[in-house]
């Protein structure tokens, strides 16, 4: 057999094109880091995960701005039978009307509040549509489309010892009657069928709250039953007790029946429950559990929360932020979203608030920043927060954050995103990452930093990314200076390569992005260079 000459060249090493998918799984806190799922992201901070791609998250633009900075903790939308809308903020004890884009918000008359934490609930019957609004210290108010004042309730005779009017902290509408919450209590009171005012009924629910605690609110829940659908009345406890009633008079025993008293962690203030379509989604300390799953699970078993990927994340949040006020599920069905509203800390004397927002399609959860959110309220389909400066703002609006109206200006949106880890091929052989190119789509291409982490490296080691400057911004029409302004340009596919040059096992890219535009993160290629099996 004929040698092989000394003087032969070695094989030259070959790379290999391996293409990773964009995170459309969205955010995974649950499992190791060895086994997410290739379209998956250990860290997914402003970027939204579709089925198409991972979108960047829009913008917000200043909807209004009150004159005094104080914190916007109520947002309340009011609606009509004709289709009219109104938007109102409460802040500093007074309620403003902030329904017209970029206007000076409109002095209600209604002053001197005793807080601005409010709970509201909306009706129309034959006398009109109504705004009902209760804090637990003020009298409870009451807005007809025109004017707002209080409203007229009347406890029954001899009502428990401390009892007032104004102790009512929650009211919803349910089966056309309105239920009221008592602050620090287990009672619930309500009106007839069809009245906004009148005498008050009491429904104690506290012989079912085995664990103590109070009434945190009154809901309620749909259920397609054979005979048709019919709607529950669900009274829900600080600890996280859930007694679900069926029936429309409470005071006909026959026609009021108790389903069932049901255990979840301790819910998480007032705000802590919203419909979901026919569900009811109840935020608590297990995560975000619609009502369904907790009534379909057996006693031994737990039922599997919304939030079941980023728990771990969340529970911590709660551990640390569970007394803030700010928490708060909201439901935007025109961009199929979740947000739950997470209270943090303080930065320079204000506060700051993040969310946890779900793709309602597919489930997949991603991270907001920079929406500082107090309250929040849809109105016109659209989604509104109040921050703790006195600016209202209209989410997922635009390409830019903190857009004024009347300056035309804003700031570039940052996001970032480390993917799961893969090992791209044999998993027992070094592979040298040579290059990695992001593939988007977007009408100019965006400002990022693409580098790759190795054998499971979370820290970003990478230079913070420059924003979009003022000459990446495309011109308006009749307002631009001809061969000087750069035209606005419809999407188009960018890729580039970047050099890389990582040595590991496993690798992960890792996507930093500043831009006054939005993208679409469709997928990433690596080239890589396999070694020997060490």
């Amino acid at each position: 057999m004929a040698k092989a000459s000394v003087l032969a060249r070695p094989a030259q090493k070959v790379s290999n094109l391996t293409s990773i998918p964009a995170p459309t799984g969205g955010l995974n806190a649950r499992d190791s880091l060895m086994a997410m799922s290739p379209d998956q992201a250990v860290t997914l901070k402003n970027i939204f995960p579709q089925r198409y791609g991972a979108q960047l998250r829009l913008g917000w633009a200043r909807h209004a701005v009150l004159a005094a900075p104080a914190a916007i903790e109520t947002l309340m939308n009011y609606a009509d039978h004709l289709g009219t809308e109104k938007l109102f903020a409460i802040a500093g004890g007074t309620i403003w009307d902030v329904t017209t884009q970029a206007a000076a918000p409109v002095a209600t008359g209604v002053t001197g509040l005793s807080n601005s934490r409010w709970q509201y609930t909306q009706l129309t019957n034959v006398q009109g549509s109504f705004l009902v609004a209760v804090n637990g210290v003020d009298p409870p108010i009451i807005y007809n489309g025109t004017t707002w004042s209080n409203l007229a309730l009347v406890l029954p005779a001899s009502p428990p010892a401390g009892t007032t009017i104004n102790k009512m902290i929650h009211v919803h509408l349910v089966h056309r009657r309105l239920w009221f919450t008592e602050i620090n209590s287990t009672r619930a009171w309500y009106l007839p069928v069809d009245q906004v005012a009148g005498t008050l009924a009491m429904f104690d629910a506290g012989e079912l709250f085995s664990r103590g605690g109070f009434l945190q609110c009154v809901k309620s829940w749909t259920v397609d039953a054979a005979a048709g659908s019919d709607d529950h009345v669900v009274l829900i406890s600080s600890k996280g007790d859930i007694a679900v009633y069926t029936g429309f008079d409470p005071t006909v025993a026959t026609d009021f029946t108790l389903d069932g008293v049901y255990r979840i962690g301790s819910t998480l203030g007032r705000r802590c429950a919203t419909k979901f379509g026919s569900d009811l989604l109840i935020f608590c300390e297990d995560g975000v559990l619609p009502l369904t799953s907790i009534l379909a699970q057996s006693k031994i078993l737990n039922p599997t929360p919304l939030t079941d990927l980023i728990q771990l994340k969340l529970s911590e949040d709660v551990g640390t932020f569970s007394t803030l006020y700010g928490w708060e599920p909201v439901v935007s069905n025109r961009a199929n979203q979740l947000y739950l509203n997470i209270p943090t800390s303080v930065a320079a004397g204000v506060m700051v608030y993040r969310q946890y927002v779900m793709n309602t399609v597919t489930g997949a959860w991603c991270e907001f920043e920079n929406y500082n959110g107090v309250s929040w309220a849809v109105h016109k389909n659209e989604l509104f927060f109040g921050t703790p400066n006195g600016i209202v703002g209209h989410a997922w609006f635009g390409t830019l954050d903190n857009y004024d109206f009347a300056l035309d200006t804003g700031g570039a949106i940052p996001a970032q995103a480390l993917c799961a880890f893969a090992y791209l091929g044999r998993g027992a052989q070094q592979k040298h990452i040579t290059m990695a190119r992001a593939t988007m789509q977007a009408p100019i291409e965006p400002q990022f930093r693409l580098t790759v982490n190795v054998d499971f490296k979370i820290e970003d080691d990478s230079p913070p990314i420059p924003p979009a400057n003022a000459s990446t911004i495309a011109a308006k029409w009749d307002q631009a200076i001809w061969d000087q302004d750069v035209w606005g340009a419809a999407s188009t596919i960018f890729k580039r390569w970047v050099g890389v040059g990582e040595i590991g096992f496993c690798a992960a890219t890792f996507l930093k992005t500043s831009t006054s535009f939005g993208y679409i993160w469709v997928s990433t290629d690596l080239l890589v260079e396999e070694g020997a099996v060490l």
